[in-house]
């Protein structure tokens, strides 16, 4: 449940300067890289990436097609690595 409730978190995230998902998300990865190229490349893969999972697997849908989280502790990881970048995002809005 806690991943399902991350995952939400993040899209609310992507929608911080507005209702369109792809253009705010993309302001958002502009401010949080701070200029920096190398830095805005990775986090555009990082949402790219875990975008995908989400739609993939069964986290915030459950559709049949989707394929299951096989075990508590693949589903912690992603738990993690959501959260990292979820605070690395809201730490970094914070300073600016």
């Amino acid at each position: 449940m806690a991943v399902e409730q991350i995952w939400d978190a993040f899209e609310r995230l992507k929608t911080i300067y507005g209702e369109d998902k792809k253009a705010s998300a993309e302001k958002l990865i502009n401010t949080v890289s701070n200029g920096s190229i190398a830095t805005k490349e990775l986090l555009e893969k990082e949402f790219k990436e875990l975008t995908k999972i989400g739609n993939e697997f069964h986290i915030r849908h459950f559709e049949n097609g989707r394929k299951p989280l096989e075990s508590d502790k693949f589903r912690e990881y992603l738990y993690f690595r959501m959260l990292s970048l979820i605070s690395h995002c809201i730490n970094s809005f914070k300073i600016l």
